[in-house]
């Protein structure tokens, strides 16, 4: 039975959690950390708005009052979610909200690759495992750098949304980029832990590249780190790990490429997250109003002149900074994240670049033409 005021503990990292204030509720927030059983019981919380650090389950939740679930991120596998449909509690996530950020992301992370092993990406072959919100512009992304793109996903293929579909083991076999974008699942006809593992792995070519920005256990580590010191050519970027925060060094130092968790953090897909949750609530206790939060400011330099594509994509934002900064301090994992500074997506900046070719990927990268 909801009171009239309902009690909502939050995770006081959310964003915008003030836009929620004049709203009938009384908001408590909290550190993650904080969010206890004892806690939400003390509150008569009916309401619980979180991100990743709190782990939804029984344990938890048992002998609460809480009915609804917001979590600010994409994925839900810190979600209990059969417990929760037993206990009649609703859960919402935000799909797709940190799909532009993740593909800021990997086009940094592919272009940095191309730079570094000095590869032409025109005429090379990308794998992309999982087409949802995050794989369909990964797609576009490597259709746009010249790339033949190979696409596995078999339950979009079996629901007749994905028209064609490669399989696996093709996919393994003939990739020179490989990319991950599939939730993180033990269950099901599907299941993805360890979806990359010590003999699949053997069908990847010596020279290719693996990309994981998904979730850690979806890569079997020991096996990937076996397989790249037999093959010297052979390159990783990890922006996941299997044991978080407790990463494993020797897999970090190996890789081409290694950032803390953090390939989704923009300050457009914090938004975007923060209001699916807000309007999922205000859905919820049938308010007169949603919440409707801020568009995100400009860049400090919005406006960049460059020769070459890979200059722009850098100015929006550079990778090596975060890999620094992970390699230097791996073991403050969770501090890096708390006190990372989101940065702006390609549509912020307005781009004027002297390679022509170079310029129209970038406009349909999402970057804003410079024209003075």
């Amino acid at each position: 039975m909801k009171s009239q005021i309902p009690t909502i503990v939050a995770d006081e990292k959310i964003p915008y959690l003030d836009f929620l204030g004049e709203f009938p509720i009384h908001l408590k927030s909290y550190p993650a950390s904080k969010i206890t059983k004892n806690l939400l019981i003390e509150q008569n919380a009916e309401a619980l708005l979180i991100r990743t650090r709190t782990l939804c389950n029984e344990q938890l939740l048992d002998g609460t009052e809480i009915k609804f679930i917001g979590t600010a991120t994409s994925g839900v596998d810190h979600i209990d979610q059969n417990y929760c449909s037993q206990a009649g509690i609703v859960v919402f996530s935000a799909p797709g909200s940190n799909s532009g950020a993740v593909f800021q992301y990997i086009s940094c992370a592919i272009l940095e690759y191309a730079e570094v092993k000095r590869k032409n990406l025109k005429g090379l072959i990308m794998g992309v495992i999982g087409r949802g919100h995050v794989g369909e512009k990964i797609v576009h992304l490597g259709s746009l750098l010249g790339m033949e793109v190979l696409i596995n996903d078999p339950p979009l293929f079996e629901k007749g949304i994905l028209r064609v579909q490669n399989s696996l083991d093709e996919i393994m076999a003939n990739s020179d980029i490989l990319t991950l974008h599939v939730p993180y699942t033990t269950t099901g006809f599907y299941p993805t832990h360890y979806l990359i593992h010590s003999q699949n792995i053997l069908k990847m070519k010596p020279d290719a590249c693996l990309i994981n920005t998904s979730r850690g256990s979806i890569v079997d580590e020991s096996a990937l780190y076996r397989f790249a010191l037999a093959h010297e050519k052979f390159s990783y970027i990890l922006d996941v790990w299997e044991n978080e925060p407790e990463i494993e060094l020797r897999l970090m130092e190996r890789a081409l490429i290694a950032t803390p968790h953090i390939a989704g953090y923009s300050l457009d897909g914090k938004r975007n997250a923060s209001q699916q949750i807000f309007t999922r609530l205000a859905e919820f206790y049938h308010w007169d109003k949603q919440p409707v939060l801020p568009e995100i400011g400009p860049p400090p330099h919005a406006r960049l002149l460059v020769e070459h594509l890979i200059e722009a994509v850098r100015a929006t934002y550079d990778i090596f900074q975060d890999d620094e900064a992970l390699r230097k301090n791996s073991g403050l994992f969770e501090q890096l994240r708390s006190s990372y500074n989101f940065r702006h997506e390609f549509p912020h900046f307005e781009v004027k670049i002297k390679n022509e070719s170079e310029k129209n990927i970038a406009m349909r990268l999402g970057f804003k033409e410079w024209n003075h």
